[in-house]
């Protein structure tokens, strides 16, 4: 980030950033001056001049011909403590919300499946339930993703004692992404496709009681029409987490 652009997250706009900048860097100077300096046509310059006077953020000074200078510098550090200060509060605002939201005043409505499009909006999905899982996490995959969020928040989990294990079919393409996540502690088997057959839909079971179950190449071609069932439901998830363990149980290690 260059001081142009450190200035307009300031809050200031992109002429007020280029007449400041130019007073930052020459010092008292005249309006030609700052003009000349900053690229800017004259009668636009004195506009910055005066807006920026009339916040606060330079002065003139009383001599001839009349020239201005930053009022004080270090103005720029209370900015940023208020916006550091706004962000808080919006934080602190967001982290109220997001509580109240998941204490529905309604008690009778409970969602416990629905379909998610795209296999974008579904790797987002995963790395979230990554985050929020506490004990296990069951995948068979075809591990064409490494996703660095996904893989941070898996670790996470794992360092927090979530048992994590995956059942991938070996290529070329999985060999590199196989060990990124045995890198971050997931315990990965073969998945043999002669013996189970290939792999066309992908599922995932959570903490005994979250499934997802996602319907990808070779079935779909474009990775925008991946479509995934996410249920919650802990009997669809053990029944699917049994067919798992049964694999995996069957399976050896790369």
């Amino acid at each position: 980030m260059d001081n142009l652009d450190l200035l307009k997250k300031l809050g200031f706009t992109e002429y007020e950033s280029r007449v400041y900048l130019a007073l930052s860097e020459l010092g008292a100077s005249t309006a030609r001056e700052i003009s000349d300096y900053s690229k800017l046509p004259r009668n636009k310059t004195y506009e910055m001049l005066n807006k920026l006077e009339k916040k606060k953020k330079i002065i003139s000074l009383p001599i001839s011909p009349r020239k201005f200078k930053i009022l004080d510098i270090n103005q720029l550090k209370e900015t940023v403590q208020e916006q550091k200060n706004s962000v808080n509060a919006i934080e602190k605002t967001l982290n109220k919300f997001i509580i109240e939201s998941n204490k529905p005043k309604l008690k009778e409505f409970k969602e416990v499946f629905w379909i998610i499009r795209g296999k974008q909006a579904i790797t987002k999905k995963m790395s979230l339930q990554n985050k929020l899982t506490k004990k296990e996490m069951l995948s068979l995959n075809k591990l064409s993703t490494a996703n660095p969020t996904n893989l941070r928040n898996m670790k996470t989990a794992i360092n927090n004692g979530v048992k994590a294990k995956m059942l991938v079919p070996y290529n070329k393409e999985a060999k590199t992404n196989i060990k990124k996540w045995e890198n971050v502690g997931v315990e990965i088997r073969k998945y043999d496709e002669s013996k189970w057959g290939p792999i066309g839909t992908r599922f995932s079971v959570f903490d005994k009681k979250i499934i997802r179950i996602t319907f990808g190449e070779p079935d779909v071609s474009d990775t925008e029409n991946y479509i995934t069932l996410w249920a919650e439901s802990p009997h669809f998830a053990n029944v699917m987490r049994n067919y798992f363990l049964n694999i995996w149980n069957k399976s050896k290690v790369f």
